[in-house]
């Protein structure tokens, strides 16, 4: 399997939640271009200390992982197609 990184810039406390919003906006945008058929990313602003980035794995469940470094790793022959 081919694989390939994909991270976004976490905003800062000063930047806002709404910066976060939208740059996982920007990434679901480009994901859809790819094919992928939902949104993978949201920005989760739970608390201070927990403001990250999440990646929907399967909406239909509500599934999700913590994206604790920003990014995650993506199928790239999948995304090829």
């Amino acid at each position: 399997m081919n694989r390939v990184w994909i991270e976004l810039e976490r905003p800062t406390l000063e930047e806002g939640d709404e910066v976060g919003k939208q740059r996982a906006e920007l990434a679901n945008k480009m994901m859809r271009k790819l094919g992928v058929k939902h949104d993978v990313f949201a920005w989760w602003p739970n608390d201070e200390f927990k403001r990250k980035y999440i990646h929907i794995v399967c909406p239909e469940s509500g599934a999700f992982t913590w994206l604790n470094d920003n990014g995650d790793w993506f199928n790239l022959d999948n995304l090829a197609e």
